[in-house]
């Protein structure tokens, strides 16, 4: 779902135009940052993804074997910026 990320980012640097780099708490720890306590994060909606199934409940698979997703709700969340 690349187009969504490319989307929200969109809509997000639109509302708050210095944003730059934007991921979760957990983005930032798995890329090797650390985040300063206190840091404040941006609200933004969050799609939530579930795996695609047919009418019998069978997964619905893509050519390369994997499940498809499919949004079925948004939440909120909290996105950090990345400062130098």
């Amino acid at each position: 779902m690349p187009s969504l990320f490319f989307k929200k980012f969109e809509i997000l640097q639109k509302q708050k135009p210095d944003v730059g780099f934007v991921g979760s708490f957990g983005a930032w720890k798995n890329q090797g940052y650390h985040v300063k306590k206190g840091e404040h994060g941006l609200k933004i909606f969050m799609p939530c993804t579930r795996d695609k199934k047919d009418v019998n409940g069978n997964k619905i698979l893509d050519k390369n074997g994997k499940p498809k997703q499919e949004i079925y709700a948004f939440k909120l969340g909290t996105v950090l910026k990345h400062t130098n």
